[in-house]
């Protein structure tokens, strides 16, 4: 070989492989050379960020989401269970019901009971704290001995007293054979509601007469920590997005108009190794596509933009929206009545932000600007429960969030009152809510069907949970034992709908330990109305107005997030004068109904949503490619 052929057939080598480099994205390279992942802080990097999973993503390229799930799945190390409280083996053994205990109420275990009290009474060498004295009393409770049969020393009282007179409402308990974490909607083609139970593993329904009717169409490689249902294709039905924690990939399902699901991950480019903790659907742009809210324990809030070809890019950093870790919590709502969805970010570690999307002159400069300082809603560094809800009904979106500082050993239900101009101004005292222990989960509902939301809560294991009552839009007031809510389990999560189509809403609760209960509200308002709409409409409007007996007018208003259906309590009215459905941001309805007939399910064929430009217009083509890597 001449010295000029070897010198030709070196130089088509490199530019070979300058070529090759040149198509190569830089991830992958320093995939292959294992560079450490970024480290971000609160600042925002003046570049793109690295991805701090692109490890894990090099090394599950080109797999499926059933193979790379059962992958982390089988490698996952087996924990140690975790070891129970005291409060936790207690509970197991009272009986399942409320306090305060009925003549009805037996307990699961009377001899594990019976040797627990008698362990506190042998117990010579060690005072009883405040804590053990209430465990002991609540046994001695539970095993029907009568208070002032207990020493003077040892007495504590664990029995609440019944609040109210005039609070009819009884809610009706029934252990469930499911487990969470779970969801409610109707993902399938026929009426009524499904529970998707197990992490998303199972879906049932619920007939009528309340009898479960297993489903078939959800089969995943792992359960997922919490469901997100939405109709983010705009198609009829529901689909929805699962979390996963501890690393293992969310996913995004697609339902496919008969209640089966497909895994649409990788379709969609939503791949993301993380320890997720929470999601939300928007449609931040108003473009009438929904987009998703994504946050985590150790990745950077991530907002993901869906484009014209259902395909979902990040654009958190390109908005300068930075959150480098600890997002516990995420609620959205359109609180600010401009057609845009606003944010609550419950963060650990650091004070929460309440966000006003903000739109810009051009897309790079759309914001999300915190305007917490502006409501004075600096309530320390534990993540906040957030519940959005118009407990007034004067049409204004309010805001209760539930704080705790361990710290300081404090916990907080907080009411602030849209007050408008993306100002709240709190109103804890006047709205008559008193000191609550540690709070889990929280929502509205309206229990007695007069029209009003009232706040249900969980509380930790051995707290009682809590009813309170609104009073008419003045306040609340406390009802937890005589409406028979106060049950001594930790719920995760509590949803509200009319599960059987009776008209009158349900409360399904997901414990601590995994474990369901369907509570139904029995003793409520005579009239309702069930509304179905063909297509939801997240951040759309209902407005009903009725007239009570005296002849006076009452708006009831609604705002929708994922559900396109929604039952709406009318107190004791005779007639519905109006239902005006409102697209959001709109003064204008889209559908209007007069003079309805209460106490009906109504079908709602509404027209597809009109196209409608984002406010400020994001072309795809403006997001470089690296955007979705």
């Amino acid at each position: 070989m001449s010295k000029r052929t070897f010198i030709l057939i070196l130089v088509a080598i490199i530019l070979i492989a300058a070529d090759a480099i040149a198509t190569m994205r830089w991830q992958t390279i320093a995939g292959w050379f294992e560079l450490s992942p970024p480290e971000f802080t609160a600042k925002i990097p003046e570049k793109r960020p690295r991805r701090i999973d692109q490890k894990q993503l090099n090394r599950f390229e080109s797999q499926s989401m059933e193979a790379i799930l059962k992958a982390m799945v089988a490698e996952e190390v087996a924990d140690t269970p975790p070891q129970k409280s005291r409060n936790a083996i207690l509970l197991k053994k009272l009986p399942d019901a409320p306090l305060p205990y009925r003549e009805k109420a037996e307990p699961r275990d009377a001899a594990g009971l019976k040797s627990f009290i008698l362990g506190v009474q042998e117990d010579t060498e060690n005072k009883p704290t405040e804590e053990d004295l209430f465990r002991f009393n609540l046994a001695l409770a539970a095993m029907k001995i009568p208070s002032s049969q207990v020493p003077a020393p040892l007495r504590i009282k664990t029995q609440p007293a019944l609040e109210s007179e005039t609070f009819s409402v009884k809610l009706k308990a029934t252990s469930l054979d499911q487990s969470g974490p779970i969801a409610l909607g109707d993902f399938d083609s026929e009426p009524g509601l499904e529970i998707v139970s197990s992490g998303g593993t199972a879906i049932t329904s619920i007939t009528s007469e309340g009898a479960l009717v297993p489903g078939t169409g959800w089969t995943l490689a792992a359960p997922a920590s919490e469901i997100y249902e939405a109709d983010f294709d705009a198609d009829g039905d529901l689909d929805a997005f699962l979390i996963r924690d501890g690393g293992k990939p969310n996913s995004l399902l697609e339902n496919d108009g008969m209640g089966g699901m497909k895994d649409v991950t990788l379709e969609r480019g939503l791949l993301a190794f993380s320890d997720t903790s929470a999601a939300a659907w928007l449609d931040y742009d108003g473009d009438g596509l929904l987009d998703l809210l994504v946050g985590n324990r150790d990745h950077p809030l991530e907002l993901y933009r869906q484009t014209s070809s259902g395909a979902f890019q990040p654009v958190a950093w390109d908005l300068k929206w930075w959150i480098h870790e600890g997002i516990q919590t995420i609620t959205v709502a359109d609180f600010t009545d401009d057609g845009l969805p606003d944010v609550y970010l419950g963060i650990e570690g650091r004070a929460d932000q309440l966000c006003v999307t903000t739109p810009g002159e051009t897309w790079e400069s759309w914001r999300f600007e915190d305007v917490s300082a502006e409501s004075d809603l600096d309530t320390g560094k534990a993540a906040g429960i957030p519940l959005f809800v118009d407990f007034d009904n004067n049409g204004s979106t309010d805001l209760i969030i539930a704080k705790g500082e361990a710290e300081k050993d404090s916990n907080r239900l907080l009411v602030f009152q849209n007050s408008g101009n993306a100002r709240f101004v709190d109103v804890t005292e006047e709205a008559g809510i008193s000191a609550t222990p540690p709070i889990t989960a929280m929502t509205a509902a309206d229990i007695d069907g007069d029209g009003f939301e009232d706040l249900i809560v969980g509380t930790e294991t051995l707290q009682t949970n809590r009813l309170f009552w609104n009073q008419v839009g003045s306040g609340f007031r406390e009802v937890s034992a005589v409406s028979e809510t106060a049950f001594l389990d930790a719920p995760a999560k509590i949803l509200s709908a009319d599960l059987d189509g009776n008209g009158i809403i349900d409360l399904l609760t997901s414990t601590d330990d995994g474990s369901l209960r369907r509570l139904e509200a029995e003793g409520a308002y005579p009239s309702w109305i069930s509304l179905h709409l063909s297509r939801a409409f997240p951040g759309a409007r209902i407005e009903i107005k009725v007239r009570d007996n005296d002849w006076i007018v009452h708006s009831i208003p609604r705002q929708l997030h994922a559900q396109s259906q929604i039952t709406i309590g009318l107190g004791s009215a005779d007639i519905i004068e109006t239902i005006h459905f409102f697209a959001p941001g709109e003064s204008d309805p889209f559908e209007s109904l007069e003079e309805v007939e209460p106490n009906q399910h109504l079908q709602i064929e509404t027209k597809r949503q009109p196209e409608k430009q984002a406010v400020i217009a994001l072309p795809d083509e403006e997001l470089s490619t690296e955007a979705t890597q």
